[in-house]
């Protein structure tokens, strides 16, 4: 049997004494990452194979229109002159965290999709190698899209902090008084 499909690491690590990753080089461009997955795609011929396919184009769109929803919201706020309330950008996010984890949900099947791909072919060293690559590769896209919402929570209650700091009606411990 040829080999199915040939990928280079994933292209997204975690390093924990590296600088804290900026939402901005999270939100990275998916051509490349839709190329990889046609190129499989088109190799694809197993049923589960087309399911990972499938379920990886499905994660793509979701991120997709997470970054829909997090454009259309912030490019209208002026952050340095008028920031937007705690609750503006609750509502804000919302949507683009409910796509994000839609995203990460839909990368978690494109793994158990190829575990079983895998199993289908248990002689084929290099086919299971070429699996276990895209695991990895689906894993970290799964931790990319998570990483993108976490940040995105934080987002939310540090605006709530602040509008606690500024609210009047709170003392410098940010409590109702």
């Amino acid at each position: 049997m040829t080999t199915i499909f040939s990928c280079s690491p994933a292209t997204y690590t975690v390093d924990p004494s590296s600088e804290p990753v900026s939402l901005t080089t999270l939100w990275i461009p998916l051509d490349a990452v839709t190329d990889l997955w046609a190129s499989f795609g088109k190799e694809a011929t197993t049923p589960a194979a087309t399911e990972a396919t499938g379920q990886a184009f499905a994660a793509l769109a979701a991120e997709r229109a997470a970054l829909r929803h997090y454009h259309s919201t912030h490019t209208d706020w002026r952050w340095d002159t008028d920031p937007p309330s705690g609750s503006d950008v609750f509502h804000a996010h919302e949507e683009a965290i409910e796509a994000l984890s839609a995203a990460a949900i839909h990368w978690r099947n494109v793994v158990s999709a190829l575990e079983r791909s895998g199993n289908e072919w248990p002689q084929e060293e290099t086919i299971q190698q070429d699996i276990h690559a895209l695991i990895g590769h689906a894993l970290a896209e799964r931790l990319r899209v998570w990483t993108i919402a976490q940040h995105l929570l934080a987002e939310q209650v540090t605006c709530y902090q602040r509008d606690a700091a500024t609210d009047p009606r709170t003392d410098r411990k940010g409590t109702r008084s």
